[in-house]
């Protein structure tokens, strides 16, 4: 119920020539015919650059209706990455418990850029408006020749600093989704390489980089190897 009352509560924008589409799927999505709605909404995403929030979020509640969880989990990341929501977090969490997938645990670390990437804007105002007071104060102070205690050029320092920081911040790192049932991992990017574990469908790793037909992963603190083909980036 979660997914549903989201989806009623977000609207999307779309290019004008996907509305008609758009407004059919939804009509299909209001009568339950969901295996139809489904079919329009992936051409839609398919198709457009952009996609609608809510139109993600229909697709993850119809797969979910439909028991594939693969596909339920990317539409949810994908709109989280779009839309960042507490609510589709917690939905998240609850489908890799509820069937029993490895690879959903987040890090203080990776809570913490994901924290800072969504108030990104807000955090670098505050920043910038602090930076301000400070210097207005330094500047009022030289023009009536008043000493200017040493704490205020470190504060200004401190708030460059940080400035800088939060827009140069790494991103949180990339994930993929297996998408097939005993997925490889392999310790180098060949079929000849050693296997290092075998993985069900609906695990999540970390994207590291990628290499021909080869994603580079990290799994369990380590690096390896698993195809392309098995798996769906999440972008």
């Amino acid at each position: 119920m979660i997914l549903l009352g989201l989806c009623y509560s977000i609207g999307g924008a779309l290019q004008a020539q996907d509305q008609r589409l758009l407004q059919e799927a939804d009509a299909l999505f209001l009568n339950k015919q969901y295996s139809q709605a489904l079919e329009k909404y992936k051409s839609l995403h398919e198709q457009s650059q952009k996609v609608s929030p809510s139109m993600l979020l229909k697709m993850a509640y119809i797969c979910e209706q439909q028991q594939n969880y693969v596909s339920a989990l990317y539409y949810l990341h994908t709109y989280y990455h779009l839309s960042p929501d507490d609510k589709a977090l917690a939905k998240i969490q609850e489908m890799a418990a509820e069937y029993k997938l490895e690879g959903y645990r987040q890090s203080d670390w990776e809570f913490l850029q994901v924290f800072l990437h969504r108030h990104h804007f807000l955090f670098s105002l505050l920043l910038i408006a602090l930076y301000v007071l400070v210097l207005m104060v330094v500047i009022r102070r030289n023009q009536y020749r008043r000493r200017v205690p040493w704490y205020y050029t470190s504060l200004l320092m401190s708030l460059l600093i940080l400035l800088i920081t939060l827009n140069n911040l790494i991103p949180p790192p990339r994930k993929a989704i297996i998408t097939q049932e005993n997925a490889c991992l392999m310790s180098a990017p060949s079929a000849g390489a050693d296997l290092l574990q075998m993985l069900r469908r609906g695990y999540r790793v970390e994207v590291a980089g990628e290499q021909d037909i080869w994603l580079e992963t990290r799994w369990n603190g380590k690096t390896a190897f698993v195809r392309k083909s098995q798996v769906l980036l999440i972008d």
